[in-house]
């Protein structure tokens, strides 16, 4: 009868260790393919994230070198007032240096009635105003030219660092096999890829899960067989046995 109990024993210790190697050996293969589309899924989502960014980096662009037309534009209204202003002023200069030449030689006349200076001196009061305010609108408006140019400026430093990202980005995912003349499409192929992986990882999972649970249950039930010292009373029983 212990004879009959333990040989028992030694057939079920046999076929949890057949059970649990076969397990070992699958979970290991389950491990190393859920291994290998992890890192199919890292690819795509960094090829997705790089599109992404080529995507939003060529709307950033557009926007950016029409913000520079327009800066363009004004950069150039203000050199034309400014050329304007120049010759206004320019011309109002002349013109109070012979009015300021004339009131001084009215006042060394003797023969020049007051009436002649009062309105020699009136004439050149009003050039004088007139070329202050053409001269304090040039000040302002080289201000404002200096200001425009070093928005251009920065401008144009933006618009070369987005084409160089630009330029980066695609050849990362021409380099990845993306062809960036065909964004949507492209993009299309890529969620449909990151679906496929998503749920074949998933299912390797849900296997591997499956495979704990199972071998938790064999270890219950090798505990219930053999009762707290399981493995070392199987051996030692068949050792009895050989005896």
């Amino acid at each position: 009868m212990a004879e009959s109990k333990y040989s028992l024993r030694l057939v079920a210790q046999d076929a949890f260790s057949s059970t649990f190697g076969d397990f070992k050996k699958r979970s290991k293969g389950l491990e190393e393919s859920l291994k290998g589309h992890q890192a199919e899924l890292r690819k795509l989502n960094s090829q997705a994230k790089d599109m992404a960014g080529l995507v939003k980096l060529q709307g950033q662009l557009k926007g950016t070198e029409e913000a520079l037309r327009k800066a363009r534009e004004e950069q150039a209204r203000l050199a034309r007032e400014q050329e304007q202003a120049k010759a206004k002023s320019n011309e109002l200069a002349g013109a109070y240096v012979k009015a300021t030449a004339a009131t001084k030689a009215l006042e060394a006349s003797t023969t020049a009635s007051k009436a002649s200076l009062a309105s020699a001196r009136a004439e050149q009061n009003r050039l004088g105003r007139e070329l202050d305010v053409v001269t304090g609108s040039l000040r302002k408006m080289d201000t404002q030219q200096d200001k425009a140019t070093a928005g251009v400026n920065a401008l144009e430093r933006v618009i070369r660092r987005e084409r160089d990202e630009l330029g980066r980005l695609d050849a990362s995912l021409t380099k990845a096999g993306v062809d960036t003349s065909k964004l949507t499409s492209e993009q299309s192929r890529l969620k449909a890829a990151t679906e496929s992986v998503n749920k074949a990882l998933q299912g390797q999972r849900a296997k591997l899960d499956a495979g704990i649970w199972r071998q938790r249950r064999g270890v219950y039930e090798r505990r219930r067989i053999y009762g707290d010292g399981s493995h070392g009373r199987a051996n030692g029983g068949a050792k009895a046995v050989h005896r």
